[in-house]
C-alpha cells in the first residue's frame, strides 16, 4: 500500500466531491492546516489488489466562508462623480486590490495619485480611459504595479472557481454588464459595464468593495447575480453577449 497526498482542487476527470465543516470528519485523516492557505492536506490510503490499482476518489475541502481585507474608497472618494471619476470603477479596483496583496495602508490622496496615473497609462496605450477590456486592464495592472503580485485571466470560471482563488488568498476582479446586477442604488438603470472586486463569500454571497456607490464597503450580491451578470466588456454591440472571464491578482 502507499500513501497518496491530495491538495487543493482536484482534477475534474476524475471522481471528486467537497467536504464542509460538518463532514470534514468524515475525511480518511485529519486534516492539517496549510499555512500558506486555506485549503487542507490530508493522506487516503491506497491498496493495490492482483497487481491492479484501486481507483481514488479525489476529494478537496472548500471552506464555507471566506473573506481577504482590502481597503476601500469609492471611485469617487470626493463625492464628485462627474469625469473621469465616474467612468474609474476599474482603475478603483485594480488601486484596493494591489494594495490589499502588498498590505501596504492606502491613504486617500495616494488612491487617487494612482487613479490618475492608470488613466495616464490607459490614455497612452490605448487612446482612451474609458472603460476597456480586462485584457487591457491586466497590461495596465502589471505596468502600474510590477512588483505587487502577478496577475492573469481565468476564463470561463465557475463558481467553486472563483470561490478557490478566494480560499487561496488571491483577490477576484469581475468584469459584468452593469445593469445585471440590478442594484437598487446605482443610477438611473446602472452603469453598461462595470467591474467589482470580491473580498469575501459564503453560502449564499459574494461581499464587494463596491467602488460605484459611497461607503458600501462588503456590499453583497448574490453568487446566481455575479455569475450572471458576468461579461468582458466591448465597445459596441450587446455586452450581455460577451464572454464571461476574471482576473485573479495572485500574492
Amino acid at each position: 500500500m502507499s500513501f497518496v497526498f491530495f491538495y487543493g482542487p482536484s482534477n475534474t476527470s476524475s471522481a471528486e466531491y467537497l467536504l464542509d465543516m460538518s463532514t470534514i470528519d468524515q475525511a480518511p485523516v485529519a486534516p492539517t492546516a496549510d499555512t500558506q492557505a486555506v485549503w487542507y492536506v490530508w493522506t487516503k490510503i491506497v491498496k493495490s489488489a492482483a497487481r491492479e490499482q484501486i481507483p481514488t476518489v479525489k476529494q478537496a475541502f472548500l471552506p464555507p466562508s471566506v473573506r481577504i481585507y482590502a481597503p476601500y474608497y469609492s471611485q469617487a472618494p470626493d463625492g464628485r462623480w462627474e469625469l473621469p471619476r465616474s467612468m474609474f470603477c476599474s482603475e478603483a479596483n485594480l488601486v484596493l486590490a494591489a494594495y490589499a496583496i502588498s498590505g501596504k495602508p492606502l491613504t486617500k490622496e495616494q488612491f487617487k495619485n494612482d487613479m490618475r496615473e492608470m488613466m495616464e497609462i490607459q490614455q497612452e496605450s490605448f487612446g482612451t480611459y474609458f472603460s476597456v477590456p480586462m485584457h487591457d486592464l491586466k497590461a495596465v495592472y502589471d505596468t502600474m504595479y510590477p512588483k505587487i503580485g502577478s496577475s492573469r485571466i481565468l476564463e470561463q470560471p465557475t463558481l467553486n472557481d472563483i470561490k478557490q482563488q478566494l480560499a487561496k488568498g488571491s483577490l477576484v476582479i469581475v468584469p459584468t454588464a452593469g445593469r445585471l446586477l440590478d442594484n437598487p442604488f446605482f443610477y438611473g438603470n446602472g452603469p453598461r459595464f462595470h467591474t467589482i472586486l470580491i473580498v469575501w463569500y459564503d453560502d449564499r454571497y459574494f461581499y464587494v468593495n463596491e467602488v460605484g456607490m459611497t461607503g458600501w464597503e462588503n456590499y453583497r450580491y448574490t453568487h446566481d447575480t455575479v455569475m450572471y451578470a458576468m461579461h468582458d466588456f466591448v465597445a459596441q454591440g450587446d455586452i450581455t453577449q460577451w464572454e464571461k472571464l476574471v482576473m485573479v491578482i495572485d500574492r
